[in-house]
């Protein structure tokens, strides 16, 4: 279960680099899909993802290599959820503690509303083009015309989570 968990958070997650243009001011409510990929101890693994947020809720369903959902990954004010399509769900206080319980590794998606429209998120050290957050380094390496982040890299150690959104509502 452990290992199609990060296939999933992979496909979640996803070039030249681009200079970001002004400051974006993006709502928090948002559905954005496109492809996420994993590399962790040597291997890579890819799929997809929709990202939604709406009010304090955001939840990342991930789809594996062919387009098959393999569930879902929410939090809100009681707490996330981890709910695969088959298995047993698994909960915790935060979405971060829950990727940490499930993967052994915090990745920041608490903080997903902020970076995933350009924003640098409280608590994060800003650098160019990107930030540090609890160990972990973000990149926004591509923008689309309207200057939100279409390809963003995440890395800590040996790992590396790359998203590319594909479609923004």
């Amino acid at each position: 279960m452990m290992r199609l968990f990060l296939v999933v958070l992979a496909t979640a997650i996803g070039g030249c680099a681009v200079q970001p243009g002004a400051p974006l001011t993006g709502p928090n409510d948002a559905q954005i899909t496109g492809r996420v990929s994993l590399t962790h101890d040597g291997r890579r693994d890819a799929g997809g993802f929709t990202y939604r947020s709406a009010g304090a809720r955001q939840s990342w369903i991930l789809f594996g290599p062919t387009g098959t959902a393999v569930g879902e990954l929410s939090s809100g004010p009681r707490g996330a959820r981890w709910q695969p399509t088959d298995g047993d769900a698994l909960a915790a206080a935060d979405i971060d503690a829950l990727v940490e319980t499930a993967l052994g590794v915090a990745a920041p998606l608490a903080s997903a509303r902020d970076w995933i429209w350009g924003r640098v998120p409280l608590g994060a050290s800003a650098r160019d083009g990107g930030f540090n957050l609890n160990g972990w380094r973000l990149e926004w390496l591509k923008y689309t015309a309207d200057g939100v982040p279409r390809l963003m890299r995440l890395t800590r150690g040996d790992t590396e989570l790359r998203l590319v959104a594909k479609t923004w509502q």
